[in-house]
């Protein structure tokens, strides 16, 4: 179901196994981004509790320099109070889907924020030094430095 209802809203699954498949898909969203439909991705490549980053992978960024699309970083909290992070929301570490659906569903009021950095130009700029900045965007937001 949860892969139906993914695959309907646009999503496009990476096989990290195939590197050939990546450049597929770093054509694919090239094309959407020059098309004018925007694209999100993860790019620590899995999920933690959200009290730290992970490094970033940058194969999927090639997509906005080929497009020469600006780049949003977007940090995402789940705040139990102003210093201290809800960890029942993550869907991290050993917990599964279904799993962490309840440990959702159990929770009477929860919060989320979602902020949005400034647009990094992708202008004369390489993979790695876009990840850094969006990285370090997130971080300081975060407060994680």
């Amino acid at each position: 179901m949860f892969g139906y209802l993914a695959s309907k809203s646009g999503t496009i699954f990476i096989n990290r196994d195939d590197r050939k498949g990546a450049l597929e898909i770093i054509e694919e969203l090239k094309q959407h981004l020059q098309d004018g439909i925007n694209a999100c991705y993860f790019p620590e490549g899995t999920t933690t509790e959200g009290n730290h980053l992970l490094p970033f992978k940058g194969s999927i960024m090639q997509a906005a320099l080929n497009a020469q699309a600006d780049v949003i970083p977007v940090a995402i909290r789940y705040p139990l109070s102003s210093e201290q992070i809800d960890t029942r929301l993550a869907y991290a570490g050993d917990t599964t889907l279904i799993g962490s659906i309840r440990n959702i569903l159990r929770i009477t009021a929860p919060k989320v924020e979602i902020h949005f950095m400034d647009a990094i130009s992708t202008q004369d700029k390489s993979r790695q030094d876009i990840n850094k900045t969006a990285q370090q965007a997130i971080k300081q937001h975060l407060g994680l430095i």
